[in-house]
């Protein structure tokens, strides 16, 4: 009967081992899987991340080759420091001076 007994009890063990065995399998798969998801989600946001700096560079490329042309140049004196040709009338566009002495 001691015999029986222990081959039971044996038995028993290997289950329990077993049980063991999975849910340890089933845990860290389980976390492999969540960190898999994340990474996911990164890769994503990295992606639209490196899509909107790869159009910003483009923006500012043309920005870049623009700034070289005379036409460009000439565009910002005449706008920013009001310089003429010779033989140009200036015109600036503004209120009459009645209107600006009612502010």
């Amino acid at each position: 009967m001691t015999g029986r007994a222990r081959i039971r009890w044996s038995g028993q063990w290997w289950r329990i081992l077993l049980v063991i065995y999975l849910a340890y399998t089933l845990f860290f798969s389980a976390q492999q899987q969540l960190k898999l998801w994340e990474m996911g989600r990164q890769k994503v946001y990295l992606k639209r991340q490196v899509d909107l700096f790869q159009e910003k560079n483009r923006l500012l490329q043309e920005q870049i080759n623009l700034l070289g042309t005379d036409e460009y140049i000439e565009k910002l004196a005449r706008e920013q420091l009001g310089l003429i040709k010779p033989g140009e009338i200036p015109y600036r566009a503004g209120l009459p001076p009645e209107m600006a002495t009612r502010r």
